[in-house]
């Protein structure tokens, strides 16, 4: 699907058509009740002059029907037009996060997620302002303006030339400027897309920027950044400022033509005074929205540049997911056979013909050096990478006709760093297993050999786990992690260098901690550390994305011929 739409084809696909019809439907009848009520204002004014009461008094009420007629029009298009954005924008916002959640990995892992902020913070804001303020006005603009236009044309055509003879020029000029506004707007999100991952960085890694006396080079960094912006932001600010000059002129040069050629049409007597005033009142019909067309165009362009950026996670290509079936376990538990792969940004293939098989209960280590591809397999096990060459089974059957959420749930996983939401350890705990009691997850804890310290914290197992498990060490980050997964009792485990960055006293816990629950359990252990290999009863290795016999690693890796 084409990541590239425009305003119409946004209505058309994205927003509730229903409320905006029905917005658009009083706009255009308090629009022209606005008309008339100018129309009738002069008519009262000419009757007054001409002190003709019972037309004065006729006329007057019906100037005094029309306005209570226009506030209700008015109340009944800004409610709908309120409810129009309110139920879109959550609708966009549902929509975008959803489709994250369930889009290919792949896809999903192209932009980052500094950019993704952006996207679902900044880029919603300028939509929202679209729909609310510039949509209504991209319809209600045009209709306003061709109902004075009518009437002033009916009531002197040649005033009605004259008056509005210079605006093909500035709006000519207004175009050009829209363009480059469009262009700028597009430059200054992604800058801040930037910022916002650097922003993203520097608090991540506050622990690292202050041991190492970083501050100075991350302030450096995203100084440089920000004064981006600030350029792209002037260059707009000046541009609009512009476009504003041109708007005012607009308004300006029709309003003061009419008072003069106006007055010589009253003196020859072609034209009333009642009439004269409601054409200069109806100039303001046509000067508001065509002074406001070069406004009115640069907020479609900003907007519309933040559309298609929103647009870009509508359209990403979503997660395969087969119908589920009846699981049959047999062996081997895990075959990857003659597996080649190569990541869309990589030079080289990461993987080349591996074969391997995992029998049922069975512990298998898988021993390499970082960046040799170990992670890349435990990565297409779960089946977030289905452009590979080959075949990887699980249970016999080819993962890329699994249903990937009935995969995963026979796989349990630990990893490196293990994530933990910013909620209660009592729900992080029970992400593993949705229907666990508090019992469950209690065991759990106390088979992870976490329980311990869970229950020293003032809150126990309902503490909130902090941004990045900052008030977790990282042993006990990954204890909570190994009770997330105990407690999901899947079968097959795979442990993706779960104590690389502990220390020997903490690792060698936690190893313990995994080796007495996954006893019954078939396990994939991923390390480049040769302390790891006391839960594995058989240890392969790969070397440059190939598999080896692992004495004969051991030799290279003490440079060995």
């Amino acid at each position: 699907m084409s990541k590239e739409i425009s305003l119409f084809g946004f209505i058309k696909k994205l927003l509730n058509k229903k409320l905006l019809l029905i917005g658009i439907f009083f706009a255009i009848f308090s629009t022209f009740a606005k008309v008339m009520q100018t129309i009738f204002m002069g008519k009262t004014m000419d009757y007054a002059f001409a002190q003709n009461r019972a037309n004065f008094s006729n006329s007057l009420f019906t100037l005094m029907s029309i306005m209570i007629s226009l506030a209700v029009m008015r109340y009944i298009r800004e409610k709908s037009m309120g409810y129009f954005t309110e139920r879109n924008m959550h609708n966009l916002r549902t929509t975008a996060t959803q489709n994250i959640l369930k889009a290919d990995y792949a896809s999903v892992t192209v932009s980052s997620s500094g950019d993704y902020l952006t996207k679902l913070s900044s880029d919603l804001e300028q939509i929202e302002s679209l729909i609310h303020i510039t949509l209504i006005n991209i319809f209600l603009n045009p209709i306003r303006a061709i109902i004075a236009l009518t009437y002033m044309i009916i009531s002197n055509w040649q005033l009605t030339l004259v008056s509005l003879i210079t605006i093909p020029f500035f709006y000519f000029l207004a175009i050009k400027l829209t363009d480059i506004i469009g262009k700028r707007s597009l430059s200054m999100q992604k800058q801040l897309s930037l910022i916002n991952n650097e922003a993203q960085e520097i608090v991540l890694g506050v622990e690292t920027i202050h041991s190492y006396n970083l501050q100075q080079q991350f302030s450096n960094s995203i100084s440089k950044k920000i004064k981006k912006t600030i350029i792209y932001g002037k260059s707009i600010l000046l541009n609009r400022v512009i476009l504003n000059i041109l708007g005012n002129m607009i308004g300006i040069m029709p309003y003061a033509i009419s008072l003069v050629f106006g007055g010589y049409f009253v003196i020859k007597g072609d034209l009333s005074i009642g009439q004269l005033t409601a054409f200069t009142f109806l100039i303001d019909d046509i000067r508001w929205p065509i002074s406001g067309i070069p406004t009115l165009l640069g907020n479609i362009k900003r907007g519309m540049v933040s559309v298609k950026r929103v647009y870009s996670i509508i359209v990403l290509k979503q997660e395969k997911q087969l119908p589920k079936v009846e699981l049959v376990k047999c062996n081997p538990v895990i075959c990857f056979n003659n597996v080649s792969f190569k990541y869309k940004s990589a030079p080289d293939q990461t993987l080349q013909n591996i074969s391997f098989i995992v029998q049922a209960g069975e512990k298998l280590a898988l021993v390499g050096s970082s960046g040799s591809g170990k992670s890349t397999i435990i990565k297409l096990l779960l089946g977030l990478y289905p452009n590979y060459t080959g075949s990887i089974c699980v249970y016999g059957k080819e993962i890329r006709e699994w249903n990937k959420h009935q995969l995963r749930e026979q796989l349990g996983l630990v990893f490196q760093e293990s994530y933990l939401f910013p909620q209660s350890i009592a729900n992080n705990i029970a992400d593993g297993n949705k229907n666990a009691t508090q019992q469950d997850i209690r065991i759990a804890a106390q088979q992870a050999q976490a329980n311990e310290f869970i229950e020293d914290n003032e809150n126990g197992y309902e503490t909130i786990v902090k941004e990045s498990a900052s008030n977790f060490s990282g042993g006990q980050n990954q204890r909570i992690a190994v009770a997330r997964t105990i407690i999901k009792n899947a079968p097959i485990w795979l442990l993706d260098e779960p104590t690389s960055a502990l220390d020997l006293h903490t690792a060698s816990k936690l190893w313990q901690t995994i080796t007495d629950n996954t006893k019954d359990k078939t396990c994939l252990i991923v390390t480049h550390k040769q302390e790891s290999l006391a839960l594995a009863n058989r240890v392969i290795a790969i070397l440059d994305g190939k598999l080896i016999d692992y004495p004969k690693y051991l030799i290279l890796q003490q440079g060995g011929n």
